[in-house]
């Protein structure tokens, strides 16, 4: 449908099809070695990741359908979307979707930064989805106050960077189980679990906010005038 032709795909991809019943879905990646980048794989890749975007939007249609009311919220993962077998569009399930997230959790600052982009490109509210709270303390090897610290650094952060909605990893609030997959136990694992002190970093993290935001509105935006294209390749 794309190409019309043969000829055409020989043409584009190096190839040297005779018919259209030659061409096979690429194998899975780790199935065999690649050695060289190939047009076959581009398409198929670009055909799955439009193809994911396209279900999001008929899901959203479909959901409105059945509620008028309802809105979509879809999150991509973003610190693990650059590998072959993840290649998701992000921009297409932020464009899909009514509130979106790139699943930045306890991660570097970039995600942040790539989830603020997509958020402010798409017209699409940011909500960041399984939120972390213990920033660097991740193994687990931290007190209590270092964790609410941490807590506080990360929301803050996030805010900073225009997210609207947070959905909290249940262990960071409440004292469920542990603050890490290996580190020490706080509690007993129980799901009927006290709120943790860690908690309080949200109420926080909202009082800072708010003195934050009269100084956003009374800063003019500075567009730079300099763009930088990396390839992760």
């Amino acid at each position: 449908n794309k190409y019309g032709d043969l000829a055409k795909i020989n043409a584009a991809f190096g190839s040297q099809y005779k018919s259209f019943d030659e061409i096979q879905q690429p194998p899975a990646p780790g199935a065999e070695l690649r050695t060289r980048a190939r047009g076959l794989t581009y398409e198929f890749e670009k055909f799955r990741a439009d193809s994911f975007v396209q279900w999001w939007r008929d899901a959203s249609a479909a959901l409105r359908r059945g509620n008028p009311k309802a809105r979509l919220w879809l999150e991509g993962h973003g610190r693990l979307n650059y590998l072959l077998y993840q290649g998701l569009d992000q921009l297409g399930i932020f464009e899909a979707a009514d509130i979106s997230a790139v699943h930045a959790a306890a991660t570097a600052a970039q995600e942040r930064v790539w989830g603020m982009s997509l958020s402010r490109i798409s017209g699409t509210p940011w909500g960041d989805g399984e939120v972390s709270t213990y920033g660097d303390y991740y193994n687990g090897f931290a007190s209590l106050e270092e964790l609410r610290a941490a807590g506080e650094q990360h929301l803050l952060s996030l805010c900073w960077y225009d997210a609207r909605q947070f959905m909290f990893y249940l262990d960071n609030i409440v004292m469920s189980r542990v603050y890490t997959y290996s580190g020490p136990r706080l509690y007993d694992g129980s799901y009927l679990a006290p709120i943790s002190p860690c908690s309080s970093a949200i109420r926080v993290t909202r009082r800072k906010s708010d003195l934050y935001d009269p100084i956003l509105k009374s800063s003019r935006a500075v567009h730079p005038q300099v763009g930088v294209l990396f390839s992760s390749t």
